[in-house]
């Protein structure tokens, strides 16, 4: 069952991330017609019962969005993430390199960030670099950046 095995993947890197949460569930509810809406929950650790993913913060929510997005991509698709590290605390900003190696070998990532962590642990041969002045955009290769550094 590939569903299930992509859902523990998510679960797994989830819960590593954050500790603080025990377990995620999901199931779907069937309110006739042929409607199905999907319900997302998640049950912190010491606390009795569910709580639904709305009730998250918006750093674990991009979380778990990132990693289901990653696991339900086809292959040989582009992701992209715009300012990648906003609303990310320092557990959590570190987590999709290793996961994209894991899980997304086979999809390419554009990526956009500020942030000195992110910048600094991608190879410079793969970066593009924008500039804009007015209307004006231009973008230099990694390779031609490496060669001057």
């Amino acid at each position: 069952m590939k569903s299930k095995s992509k859902f523990e993947a998510i679960q797994q890197h989830f819960t590593s991330i954050f500790p603080n949460i025990a377990e995620l569930s999901a199931n779907a509810l069937d309110i006739g017609n042929g409607n199905i809406i999907p319900l997302a929950n998640f049950r912190e650790v010491g606390v009795n019962g569910f709580a639904p993913i709305s009730e998250l913060s918006s750093g674990m929510l991009k979380v778990l969005l990132i990693l289901t997005d990653i696991q339900i991509l086809p292959d040989d698709s582009v992701y992209i993430l715009d300012e990648y590290e906003n609303s990310l605390g320092v557990n959590a900003i570190d987590f999709l390199p290793e996961y994209w190696l894991e899980y997304a070998y086979n999809k390419q990532p554009l990526i956009t960030s500020h942030h000195p962590y992110i910048i600094n642990n991608i190879p410079i041969e793969n970066w593009i670099l924008v500039n804009r002045n007015g209307r004006s955009i231009s973008t230099t290769v990694g390779n031609v950046l490496a060669e001057k550094y």
